[in-house]
C-alpha cells in the first residue's frame, strides 16, 4: 500500500480516533502537571503514518490534519495562542515542533508512552480564565483536574494557593511534601475533612495483605551521622482559635468499626488504637514509652478536671460484654523473638503525688471492691504474707504504729461505741465462721475525761 493510501485510510478513521484521544484527555491535561517537557525545539522523529489532532480550547473546534510537518504547522498555525496538538501514531521522517506559543501544548504518542512539549504561558477556558499555567517553576492547575488511571509525582506536591515552603500558625517555617490549606466558610455538611482516604478491601482470594486507609512514616537516612531532636511518623492536632465556645476538642480519633453501618463478621481482636516502641537495634533507647498521654495547661486560663488517661467502656446496644476492664496491664513477653531479660517489673508504678497544695493521692478509689491477690505490701517490698506493714525508722526505745482501725459515724456516739477486728476461718464444713472478735470501745464519751476497754 503506497503511502497516499496508507494516509487516506487513516483519516477515513478520524472519527475513532477522536474518540481514543478524548479518552486520554483528562488524564493527559494532569499529566502535563506532573510530567511536562520543557522543550524550545524539538525534532520528533516516527516511522510509518501517523495523524494529526488539534483542539482549540476556547472555541471547542477539534480538527484533523495529514501526519506530515506541513499538517503539523498548519494546526499550530490554527491554534495561534491558545490549543493542543495531538500527534498520534507514527510518521515517515520527522516533525519539527519549533518554536510554540505561550498556551500551545504538544502531546507525541510513541512507543507506548505520551510526551508532552509546552512554553511558558497557560491554557485558558472558554471564558478566558486560566486554568493550566506553565512557567519556570513547573505547571499548576486551577479549577478541576481529573486523573482516570494513576499518577505520580516525583518531588513534592502542593495543593491550595501555597507553595512547599510555607509559614505555620505560629510564624515558624514548614516545608511540607503535600500542603492542603483551605479556607472553609460551608460548614452545613455533616462532616468537613481536610484529607478523606478511605481503601474499599474487596480481595477475591484468600490474603494475608495488611490493608491500611494510611501510613505515614519519617526515615532518617540510612548512615546519615547528624543528631535529630524530633522524629515524628504523624500529628493530629485540632485548634480552638475562635471566641465562640467549643463543645469537645479532639487531637486525633482513632475507631476500629466491626458492622458498621452494616454488615460485619467474626473479629479475633479490636484495637482502636496501638502504640508501642520497637527497638530493633543494638543501642540503648533510654526511656521507651509505649504511649505518652499529658494533660497541659500552658496559658492562664483553668482547667476544672485534667486527666492523662481516661478510659470508658460502653454497652449501650443490647449485647454482651463477659469481661470489662478499665485498664488491664499484661505480663511482659521475653519469650518472643530471642528470651529478653526484665531485671525489675512493675506492673503499676506511681510516684510521690506531692504536686497540689491541698491533698495528694497516689490511688483514690470513689468506692466499689478492691480485689489483691498476692502479698500486699505497706512499706514493706518483699511481703510474704497477705497485709504485711513495715516502718523502718530510728526509734530504739519506744512503740512505732503500723496499722490503724478507726470508726466515724454520721450520727451522735454514746458510750459503748468502738472499732473492732473479726476474725473467721473455714471449718470442716463451712467457710468463713466466726473465729473471734476484738473490740475497743468507750466506756465514757466524754472527750475531756474520755475512758475505753478492749473486749
Amino acid at each position: 500500500m503506497d503511502r497516499a493510501k496508507r494516509c487516506g485510510r487513516h483519516m477515513d478513521g478520524a472519527k475513532h480516533l477522536k474518540g481514543q484521544l478524548a479518552r486520554h484527555l483528562a488524564s493527559l491535561y494532569f499529566l502535563v502537571l506532573l510530567t511536562a517537557i520543557l522543550v524550545p525545539t524539538p525534532a520528533y522523529t516516527f516511522s510509518g503514518t501517523c495523524a494529526i489532532w488539534a483542539h482549540k480550547r476556547n472555541a471547542f473546534i477539534a480538527t484533523n490534519y495529514p501526519g506530515t510537518q506541513a499538517g503539523f504547522d498548519a494546526a499550530k498555525a490554527a491554534m495561534g495562542t491558545n490549543g493542543s496538538i495531538f500527534i498520534y501514531g507514527g510518521c515517515e521522517g520527522s516533525i519539527t515542533i519549533g518554536t510554540l506559543q505561550d498556551s500551545v501544548f504538544v502531546y507525541a504518542y510513541d512507543s507506548a508512552k505520551w510526551t508532552v512539549y509546552a512554553k511558558a504561558g497557560s491554557w485558558r477556558d472558554r471564558s478566558g480564565q486560566a486554568r493550566l499555567n506553565v512557567d519556570s517553576l513547573g505547571i499548576a492547575v486551577t479549577g478541576k483536574a481529573v486523573v482516570s488511571d494513576s499518577a505520580r509525582v516525583r518531588v513534592g506536591l502542593a495543593v491550595g494557593s501555597h507553595s512547599k515552603v510555607n509559614q505555620d500558625y505560629d510564624g515558624s517555617t514548614v516545608r511540607s511534601i503535600m500542603d492542603i490549606r483551605e479556607t472553609v466558610t460551608d460548614l452545613s455538611n455533616v462532616y468537613t475533612y481536610g484529607q478523606l482516604m478511605r481503601i474499599f478491601a474487596n480481595p477475591g482470594a484468600a490474603h494475608t495483605s495488611t490493608v491500611g486507609g494510611f501510613n505515614g512514616e519519617v526515615y532518617s537516612q540510612l548512615g546519615n551521622a547528624q543528631n535529630f531532636t524530633w522524629l515524628e511518623g504523624h500529628d493530629f492536632g485540632s485548634f480552638h482559635r475562635g471566641s465562640g465556645t467549643l463543645t469537645e476538642g479532639v487531637g486525633g480519633t482513632h475507631t476500629a468499626f466491626i458492622g458498621y453501618p452494616t454488615g460485619g463478621g467474626p473479629v479475633t481482636r479490636a484495637s482502636g488504637a496501638r502504640n508501642k516502641v520497637s527497638n530493633y537495634s543494638a543501642f540503648t533507647v533510654s526511656d521507651a514509652r509505649g504511649s505518652d498521654n499529658r494533660a497541659n495547661n500552658h496559658g492562664t486560663g483553668s482547667i476544672t478536671n485534667a486527666r492523662g488517661i481516661y478510659s470508658l467502656i460502653a454497652n449501650t446496644a443490647g449485647g454482651t460484654i463477659t469481661n470489662a476492664y478499665g485498664n488491664y496491664i499484661a505480663n511482659p513477653d521475653t519469650a518472643g523473638q530471642g528470651a529478653g531479660a526484665i531485671t525489675n517489673n512493675y506492673g503499676l508504678y506511681l510516684e510521690n503525688q506531692t504536686s497540689a497544695t491541698i491533698s495528694n493521692y497516689s490511688i483514690y478509689s470513689n468506692g466499689g471492691r478492691s480485689y489483691f491477690a498476692g502479698n500486699t505490701g505497706f512499706g514493706a517490698t518483699n511481703p510474704d504474707v497477705p497485709i504485711h506493714g513495715l516502718v523502718t525508722d530510728a526509734v530504739t526505745s519506744a512503740v512505732t504504729q503500723v496499722a490503724r482501725v478507726e470508726h466515724q459515724t454520721t450520727g451522735t456516739p454514746a458510750n459503748g461505741f468502738g472499732t473492732g477486728l473479726w476474725f473467721s476461718g473455714e471449718t470442716s464444713t463451712t467457710a468463713n465462721r466466726n473465729l473471734a472478735f476484738i473490740n475497743s470501745v468507750w466506756t465514757d464519751i466524754t472527750d475531756a475525761t474520755r475512758k475505753s476497754r478492749l473486749d
